[in-house]
């Protein structure tokens, strides 16, 4: 669904809606802080398609593919990605993206950090 932005185009609605809500935590900083502490224990392979998806500005495709590579690998995260993502995911809320991803956020491991 597309909404019309002040500057007369079109913008997806969701990205309206999350930063209205969340203006402080979005994609790019969430997935660049994510991939810190994820990507060191990738295999080369995941490790380029994280960052391919990054350099291409797919921020959430990037997020989504750390996402089911910690849960995978029962990998735990630090207490402050960890709370900082479930706040990310608090931008999606009523979405299908919130009903899929609050399960995986909600299972992952933290650790002291």
């Amino acid at each position: 669904m597309l909404v019309s932005d002040p500057s007369g185009g079109v913008a997806p609605a969701l990205s309206t809606a999350v930063s209205a809500i969340s203006p402080s935590l979005n994609d790019g900083e969430i997935a660049w802080q994510a991939a810190a502490e994820v990507t060191d224990h990738c295999s080369r392979m995941e490790r380029a398609a994280i960052y391919l998806a990054l350099g291409c500005g797919d921020n959430f495709d990037a997020i989504v593919q750390m996402l089911a590579f910690v849960g995978r690998n029962k990998m735990a995260l630090s207490d402050g990605l960890k709370a900082k993502l479930s706040r990310w995911l608090d931008g999606y809320a009523g979405t299908s993206h919130e009903t899929s991803l609050r399960p995986v956020i909600s299972r992952l491991p933290a650790h002291h950090r």
